[in-house]
């Protein structure tokens, strides 16, 4: 579709909702807004006339022609958190997950003193289904990510923190922030921040994320993984738009002397800065990164809720949280007030090849509270950078099989810890394996040309060098544009099955094969069983592989491969593999 449109089914008035061209949408979560594949891309759009459309990735990045199975059919998680999405972006089609956005912070956080100490309670943000449980942090200074009260989630909404837990303030203050985790071990933001010891004259950094206001068209929520909870507000592309309102809790302790805002624009232009309709001076942004700005203001200190109004002064602003801070000498930096440490490097990286294709990875656990996985990082050269092209795996225990590789072949691998909030260690040292060679090995190259409307079968000569097993791989076009051909293979006269060759992979659409475009079909047994065998057997001799077509199969076979190299992969496109030549 050119673009997505929505029709009332009483009045049967259709209105265009999205611009972009849509497939596959999912609206689980709410009908405010969906998800769908736009051509090559996942997008969020925001449903009901407004304009909002957030690009959240790319799919399908190595096919060469675009597949119904290989459309990216996405689907979201209940609270709308993650995106679920087929993809052969290394090779295979495969099932990812994609983080849309982070779950909701827990909302209206109150302290109650009590004779055994002093009790939070808090309630669940709007989208709750997938939530494990809940995170208490404390810290003696406003504004910090702070240290981890509760090592497990807290499945109540309510905690209370007892004086042994207050034990070592000596008088300081202390404060708290509550954030929601998932069973899937994603974590929200932190909620608005609390103070639970003395309230008289201490300091109070509140942050509040700017997707939280209000705001009008021109305004849209952006989708970016540099900004905090991965979205902010851009006030206007093309157009200057209106204001965005925020709600700021007004601070207990101290009156109100900073505003800060982190912001980024494609152009200088000013932010008009007013709190509860009381003017300060503008907010300049100059930089096309994010970079946190300050007005001085005034706000007294108490109950309640104050307003923030931001409003550009041109186009191109974009504003991703704001801080409103007692203390004139705080000054956030990067994201602000969040967790922004790498966990300690990961120790005791140990690679030990198993067999031909496979390497087996060990290595130290992290011991960081705040640990979310590992990530896994592969290369055939030494001395690579941990970088996203190298990254094979992303397990949750401290080893890995990397499997599918290639005989006699030397890998070398890096790991690093990641943290619930996204920041990765450095990499580990680097180890190296090394899979043993086959010995020996056949790779018996067939030249041979095969039309099966000229001729009902072929024949391929070839030497097992040794007792063992093989497959047979060819280069084969679809001549009738059907999307399927059954093939029998026999072995000096005995039939190993017919074997079906899928051109799903070279279609486009849920049309047929693309004509004259060859695909690598490799012939192999059925892998009916995880114990079932993964190639053919035959004793070592010469031997006669013999290929029959039934009258209704038109294609043509240029070339084939004889191995028992099972990691061997031709050049080009390869079932739902496609080499560099088919990029």
């Amino acid at each position: 579709m050119g673009a997505c449109h929505i029709r009332n089914k009483q009045t049967n008035e259709v209105r265009v909702i999205s611009p972009e061209s849509s497939n596959h949408q999912t609206w689980e979560t709410s009908d405010q807004w969906y998800c769908t594949s736009s051509g090559r891309y996942l997008v969020r759009v925001v449903a009901f006339g407004s304009p909002t459309v957030q690009r959240l990735g790319a799919h399908n990045s190595q096919l060469k022609h675009s597949t119904y199975w290989s459309e990216a059919h996405p689907e979201m998680s209940h609270d709308g958190t993650k995106l679920g999405y087929a993809s052969s972006m290394l090779g295979d089609i495969e099932f990812y997950f994609l983080v849309m956005r982070q779950p909701d912070a827990p909302q209206a956080v109150t302290t109650e003193v009590t004779d055994a100490g002093v009790r939070l309670s808090w309630q669940p943000g709007e989208f709750h289904t997938e939530t494990r449980g809940y995170l208490v942090y404390t810290s003696t200074a406003s504004g910090e990510p702070g240290r981890l009260l509760t090592p497990e989630p807290v499945s109540a909404t309510d905690y209370l923190t007892t004086p042994q837990t207050l034990t070592g303030v000596r008088g300081e203050p202390l404060y708290a922030r509550v954030s929601a985790i998932e069973h899937s071990g994603l974590e929200s933001l932190p909620s608005a921040e609390v103070i639970l010891t003395a309230t008289e004259g201490v300091h109070q950094n509140q942050y509040v994320e700017a997707e939280s206001g209000d705001y009008t068209a021109t305004a849209e929520e952006v989708f970016d993984p540099t900004a905090a909870g991965l979205y902010g507000v851009a006030l206007g592309n093309l157009r200057t738009s209106g204001p965005l309102v925020l709600s700021v809790e007004r601070p207990r302790g101290r009156p109100a002397a900073r505003l800060w805002v982190r912001a980024r624009a494609q152009r200088p232009a000013d932010i008009q800065v007013s709190i509860d309709g009381a003017q300060a001076r503008p907010v300049r942004v100059k930089d096309i990164g994010w970079a946190w700005l300050s007005a001085d203001v005034k706000v007294a200190a108490g109950e309640g809720s104050i307003e923030v109004r931001l409003t550009p002064s041109g186009p191109g602003i974009t504003v991703d949280r704001i801080c409103l801070a007692t203390d004139p000498g705080y000054t956030p930096t990067g994201l602000g007030g969040l967790d922004e440490t790498p966990p300690d490097a990961i120790t005791g990286l140990e690679a030990v090849p198993e067999g031909s294709y496979a390497v087996r990875l060990k290595w130290d656990a992290t011991a960081d509270e705040r640990f979310s996985h590992y990530n896994v990082y592969a290369c055939t050269e030494t001395g690579f950078d941990a970088a996203q092209e190298c990254l094979i795996a992303s397990p949750a225990r401290p080893e890995y099989i990397d499997w599918g590789l290639k005989a006699g072949t030397v890998y070398y691998y890096r790991v690093t810890a990641v943290d619930r909030s996204g920041n990765e260690s450095a990499p580990s040292q680097e180890a190296q394996a090394t899979t043993s060679a086959l010995d020996p090995r056949l790779f018996a190259e067939v030249s041979q040309t095969w039309n099966t409307t000229d001729k009902r079968s072929a024949e391929l000569a070839f030497t097992m060098p040794a007792d063992g097993q093989f497959v047979l791989w060819g280069n084969v076009q679809s001549l009738d544009g059907v999307r399927s051909a059954p093939i029998e293979l026999l072995l000096d006269g005995q039939s190993l099955g017919s074997q079906g060759i899928h051109f799903d992979y070279i279609c486009v659409g849920h049309g047929g094969p693309v004509l004259n475009t060859p695909v690598w079909n490799c012939f192999r047994p059925s892998i009916a069983t995880p114990d079932a065998p993964l190639a053919f057997g035959a004793p070592a001799g010469e031997h006669v592989l013999t290929l029959r077509a039934p009258e209704s199969v038109k294609v043509l076979f240029d070339g084939f491969v004889v191995t028992n190299d099972l990691g061997f992969e031709p050049e080009g496109t390869v079932d739902f593999v496609v080499g560099p030549e088919g990029h």
